[in-house]
């Protein structure tokens, strides 16, 4: 006589679902389920091969390579961020996509430090030639991570996100940007 279980997990970090049927000696069957985003089916990941440049660098916070690909070093012995502006008005970094895409997801991942909650007002503008700009999104309140699904797709080779507004800080030099990632998804 043996009884049998049934065991359910959801992951939400990794969109797994899994299912599994267990007698008290083996397993019976078991099912894991990816649910996928219906975007990533049409989209594909363009930010990884990017290259980016920022308005300024605040003393020993270069770009690193992280803020496009999401590996290796990144700043801080917790690895708060990719780069760090300068203090400066309307700080910025501009991605170079070496290619016009149809941009359609933006991921932001803010900075992961005590300075975050300044990072309110972010502005993503595009452009086909680097010199003349169009304002896609523009961020409500600070937060860990943006998603921006564009309900208008935007054709680009640039993209330019701005720190255009602090909240409550407030300094006659400005604040300092810094990200720890960018993911730009545009279509296949």
């Amino acid at each position: 006589q043996s009884s049998l279980s049934l065991y359910s997990r959801w992951s939400m970090s990794s969109r797994n679902f899994a299912l599994a049927a267990y007698s008290s000696q083996v397993v019976w069957h078991s099912v894991r389920l990816k649910l996928i985003d219906p975007i990533d089916l049409n989209t594909k990941l363009v930010s990884r091969d990017a290259t980016y440049k920022i308005s300024s660098t605040y003393s020993s916070y270069p770009p690193l390579p992280s803020l496009l690909t999401g590996e290796g070093k990144y700043h801080g012995y917790r690895g708060y961020h990719a780069f760090c502006t300068d203090r400066e008005p309307k700080p910025n970094v501009t991605i170079d996509l070496k290619k016009s895409e149809v941009i359609r997801r933006i991921i932001i991942e803010n900075r992961r430090d005590s300075y975050n909650r300044y990072m309110v007002q972010l502005d993503v503008e595009v452009s086909s030639t680097g010199k003349t700009w169009r304002k896609i999104w523009q961020s409500e309140a600070s937060k860990p991570t943006w998603t921006v699904d564009l309900k208008t797709p935007a054709r680009a080779r640039f993209m330019r996100i701005t720190l255009a507004g602090t909240g409550s800080y407030k300094s006659s030099r400005g604040m300092s940007l810094a990200l720890r990632g960018v993911k730009i998804y545009a279509d296949r």
